[in-house]
């Protein structure tokens, strides 16, 4: 394996690039909002979305197996370990609203891998909870942390600003529960399993357009905000229609989950000029 390659597969691997595009989320929150950028949100949105997200594919000990596949077991321990002390740090910057809003986030990434159910299953293998779940953990990470942390008051718009980003993150999981129907248990019973993927697409077409039209629903929009979400609309239509069930390695790893992150770059580079 080429160090190029073996270096992709850490930043994957180690949750990185998963991190960057919740950052990019929150960072579009700030701008979409109006709210003035705090940079100890982005880093504790960063830091701590890769110690729980290695916490939730590794366990308790925030590692894959050290072996052929994975060289960097270590690596990805200790710097897990680090962005849980970092993520730490940055906590103690957000007011007291945001803490009590994070230990619930935290009580809800908890029940996706501890046992939640008299037969001792997690939330993680209840199917269509398990993308419910994941969908309220991003939207309230990237929408409400900011929100609470800047002391605004509740309005129509920051709560459609909750629910599309919720219908976001139901779109981009897509091509993540397609994937899956190759490696997921009969009982999961996930959308694709219940559903068949070609139903499962036409449902996220049909939430690309609930995502899109929402955005007339608010009371303050913009040529620009318009513009983004447009575009926005027209990639996740691309990749939904992509999407297949045998798909090539890095497609929903780092493709799809690279949508956030050019939508931020976009509007960075907007906002610079």
């Amino acid at each position: 394996m080429s160090r190029a390659k073996i270096l992709l597969n850490f930043y994957l691997d180690a949750s990185i690039h998963v991190a960057l595009a919740v950052l990019s989320l929150t960072l579009i929150t700030y701008s979409n909002i109006g709210i003035v950028l705090k940079k100890e949100v982005l880093y504790f949105v960063f830091f701590g979305t890769i110690w729980s997200y290695n916490y939730i594919k590794y366990g308790v000990q925030l590692r894959p197996q050290q072996n052929d596949n994975y060289p960097y077991g270590n690596i990805i321990f200790f710097l897990s370990i680090i962005s849980l002390i970092v993520s730490a740090y940055f906590f103690s910057f957000l007011n007291k609203n945001t803490w009590l809003f994070v230990f619930l986030l935290l009580i809800l990434v908890g029940s996706y891998t501890l046992p939640v159910t008299n037969k001792g299953q997690n939330l993680r293998s209840l199917g269509i909870t398990k993308v419910l779940l994941v969908a309220l953990v991003w939207a309230g990470t990237t929408v409400v942390i900011p929100i609470l942390d800047a002391r605004l008051q509740l309005s129509w718009d920051l709560g459609l600003a909750m629910f599309q980003r919720i219908i976001l993150v139901l779109i981009l999981m897509i091509p993540f529960e397609i994937r899956d129907l190759n490696t997921d248990k009969p009982n999961l019973k996930t959308i694709p399993q219940r559903f068949g993927v070609q139903k499962t697409k036409i449902g996220g077409v049909i939430l690309v357009f609930c995502y899109f039209g929402s955005i007339y629903l608010q009371d303050a929009l913009s040529n620009s905000l318009m513009t983004q979400k447009a575009l926005v609309s027209i990639l996740l239509l691309c990749v939904i229609g992509a999407t297949k069930k045998k798909q090539r390695k890095y497609f929903a790893a780092f493709y799809v989950e690279a949508i956030p992150i050019l939508w931020a770059l976009v509007v960075i580079i907007s906002e610079v000029n």
